[in-house]
Order: C-alpha cells, then structure tokens, then sequence
C-alpha cells in the first residue's frame, strides 16, 4: 500500500517534498476563486489543515468560502449538509463560471410544477403522451422538510437509470399549500409485474421509504377524464418485511 501511494504521490516521509507539493506554501500562486467544504470530524483531512489554507487565503485578501461542517467527517453523509453543500457548490460555479443558480425546493412559489423526462421524441409531462401509462404519486407533508433530499435523490436516480426500466419516462414534483407531491411516471402499463417493480420496489429502495408509508397509483386514462393527475389515485402500503 506505501509503496502505491509512493508511485501516486511521491514520498510523504520526504519533509522537502511534501513542503514542494502543500498549497499552503503557494498560496500567492493560487489565482482562481476557492471553495473549501471540511467536516469537523474528518479524519483524513483533518480541519487544523483547513484552516490553515483557509486562513492564508483570507490574510493574502484572496477570493475564498470556507464552509465547515461540525457534524461530518470524511465526505458529507447527512442529507441536510449535502443538500447545502450542492447548494453553495452550484451557486459557487454560476458566480465564478457564468450561467445560473436553481433555487432549492422549499424556496420555490407554491402551485410550482418541476419535470425531467427523456429526451425523445413525443416524451413530455403530458397524459396524452402516454394514454397508457401512468404514474406512482407520493405525498409529503410540508413539516416534515425532506422533499429536496427526496427530489435529489430521485434526479439522480433517473439520470442514472436505477429504476432499470425504460418504462419510466420522467419525473415531476408539485408544490401545493398543504401537501407536495413527486411522482414517477411510467410510459405502458401491459405487465403490472414491471409496474409494481417501479413503485413498491424500486421507488422505496430510492427513497428509503418505511414499510408503512402510503403512495398511490393513478392511470393516465383516468387522469385524463377527472383531469387531475392526483386526484382519486389508487393507494397502496408497502407489504412489511417477513
């Protein structure tokens, strides 16, 4: 393992060498803006360091942040810091780089709608496009603060095809007054084996959703007659484990 690192970095027992490599003995040289994320408890990247690079930074009137983190250690585990530190990491870019900063979930107007579906041809959020699909509705109530940590999650599992079906075309999120609402929304409902498989298993391995926790099922068939995609869906709970 010594040996590996030695190849990768050089020798670390060199005194000479780790000074020549350490960004605190260049910080003069550092140009661009910096973003510094440290967890308190990291015990790799220990935070003395930190702030030591940290503190060079702002003597030398450079542009640094410097978030610390007093919960977290090696890499940002909790949902509430990784939630914040995506934050502040795309707004850090849309400042430095161009372009522009989303805002999170709870900081979006009510009666917002949100949609990501597949690039192809005649794929949007529309029940017409799919007349016999349909989608898996959950509903969360404002006070319980997770629906950025669950959209994140469900982003990234869309991009990342973790449903394992080319059945899901897309997802949207839906502010209301009272509640807020995701949804997965699936393209052909021919084998209810495939559909379940994105519901009440997929969707809660994502989500980690409880056992007990109610989502519901509407048919784009009907959402087109009631013309409402949440209204009289179909409930179901998740079969507890054995």
């Amino acid at each position: 393992m010594k040996k590996a690192f030695a190849v990768r970095i050089g020798d670390v027992s060199d005194a000479a060498f780790n000074r020549r490599i350490s960004p605190l003995f260049h910080v003069a040289a550092i140009k661009a803006p910096v973003l510094i994320g440290q967890g308190t408890n990291d015990p790799r990247v220990v935070k003395s360091e930190s702030d030591q690079v940290a503190r060079e930074l702002f003597q030398a009137k450079h542009d640094v942040t410097y978030i610390v983190y007093p919960d977290e250690g090696h890499g940002f585990h909790r949902p509430p810091n990784n939630i914040d530190f995506c934050h502040r990491t795309e707004r850090f870019l849309a400042t430095h780089l161009g372009g522009r900063v989303g805002p999170r979930p709870s900081q979006l107007a009510k009666d917002t709608n949100l949609y990501l579906f597949r690039d192809q041809l005649n794929c949007a959020p529309m029940w017409e496009a799919f007349p016999n699909g349909g989608c898996w509705i959950l509903k969360i109530k404002k006070k319980a603060n997770v629906l950025g940590k669950m959209w994140q999650d469900l982003l990234f599992a869309v991009i990342g095809e973790a449903f394992e079906t080319l059945n899901v075309v897309g997802i949207a999120m839906a502010l209301r007054s009272k509640e807020d609402m995701i949804s997965v929304w699936n393209a052909d409902n021919a084998d209810d084996n495939v559909r379940f498989a994105i519901g009440r298993e997929k969707l809660k391995e994502i989500l980690m959703l409880d056992s007990n926790t109610l989502i519901e099922y509407k048919f784009h068939s009907n959402s087109i007659r009631d013309m409402s995609t949440f209204r009289n869906a179909k409930p179901y709970v998740f079969a507890a484990s054995t």
